[in-house]
């Protein structure tokens, strides 16, 4: 990809690949006139060749530049370059803590026990569920939901990138690349391969994002579409039933992404991801509440309907885990509880 690298998108100028997955390449990128960076994302080229992608690229593009919210990594232009023939986004370039980006999965594959603390994740998750709330509002499905696409911004808060891009993209693109990468992980080409096989398993590297530059070289291309494939099993593993095909003639909705939520939820408590009757996260996890269980519980039904309606109603429930009043009440249960054993009794 050395050959991109100075290459003119319009007003942007290409400086530098900073990640690669199955949705496409994401560089670092610079208007040449104002000299503001972006980050700039580059979609595949197959995907292109659906004779429906370009009409579906723009439409779902101007929802995308619709979506203004603290917690979402703003879409600014959305185009096509005809030299190099690549249709591309330019999106905000979101720092991370440490100066260049970070997405949740890395913040996962560096912590000490592959998870979060109680109080890290009901901050972020519930970022994550107000951005879902407001983007459904305005008719906007993510439809890939997963660790690797939520990024940490240098002050420590969530943003959910590619909303949308799924769909623009085309689904029956993303299942057949999805399908190859099994094949593919099947005959062991895979650095993870027990994506697919191995229940409740620790997270491995089936997940890419904006900072993954260890995984991807540019001059490497048998690297490059290793990662491709890693990342698309890793949205393989957030997908609903009905994005899976398991739910003939449902469509992919705002409950979908209520699933793939579910499934981040409990990735992101206990460090593994549930698979077929997954124990609860509270007796994985000593001391996590068990209020958690009964959220991951309802957005993991399978059918939609079973599940939390939408971002909305999801917000609601995220923000009774371990409020004020629940708070208080242990407090005073602990006091009442202390008052009992000081206390004399008469006789």
């Amino acid at each position: 990809m050395a050959e991109l690298v100075e290459r003119r998108l319009g007003d942007y100028k290409l400086i530098d690949r900073i990640g690669a997955g199955g949705m496409g390449e994401v560089w670092l990128g610079e208007n040449v006139h104002t000299k503001l960076r972006y980050a700039i994302k580059l979609l595949p080229q197959e995907a292109t060749r659906d004779k429906d992608f370009v009409a579906r690229f723009f439409d779902e593009g101007r929802l995308m530049a619709q979506l203004e919210h603290p917690h979402i990594v703003r879409v600014h232009h959305v185009g096509h370059d005809e030299k190099s023939a690549r249709y591309y986004l330019v999106m905000d370039y979101i720092e991370g803590p440490r100066g260049k980006p970070q997405s949740m999965h890395e913040v996962l594959a560096t912590s000490a026990d592959g998870r979060l603390s109680q109080e890290q994740a009901r901050v972020w998750v519930t970022q994550v569920a107000e951005a879902l709330a407001f983007a459904q509002r305005q008719g906007v499905v993510h439809r890939d939901i997963k660790p690797a696409n939520i990024l940490i911004d240098k002050s420590g808060n969530a943003r959910i990138t590619d909303f949308g891009l799924a769909k623009a993209i085309g689904e029956e693109f993303v299942r057949t690349q999805i399908h190859q990468s099994i094949q593919l992980s099947m005959h062991g080409t895979l650095s993870d391969t027990p994506t697919l096989r191995s229940p409740q398993r620790p997270i491995g590297k089936a997940e890419v994002s904006l900072g993954d530059q260890e995984t991807i070289s540019p001059d490497d291309s048998k690297a490059s579409h290793r990662t491709t494939a890693e990342s698309l099993l890793g949205t393989y593993d957030y997908m609903s039933p009905e994005q899976r095909g398991d739910l003939p003639g449902v469509q992919v909705g705002p409950a979908s992404d209520i699933y793939a939520f579910g499934v981040m939820l409990y990735r992101i408590l206990t460090g593994r991801r549930p698979s077929g009757m997954a124990e609860p996260a509270s007796q994985l996890v000593k001391g996590l509440s068990t209020q958690w269980d009964v959220v991951i519980a309802r957005c993991l039904k399978h059918q939609p309907k079973d599940r939390y309606a939408n971002g909305a109603e999801l917000l609601t429930a995220m923000k009774g885990l371990g409020g004020k009043v629940s708070g208080f009440r242990r407090v005073l249960k602990a006091v009442v509880w202390l008052v009992f054993l000081v206390l004399p009794t008469n006789g």
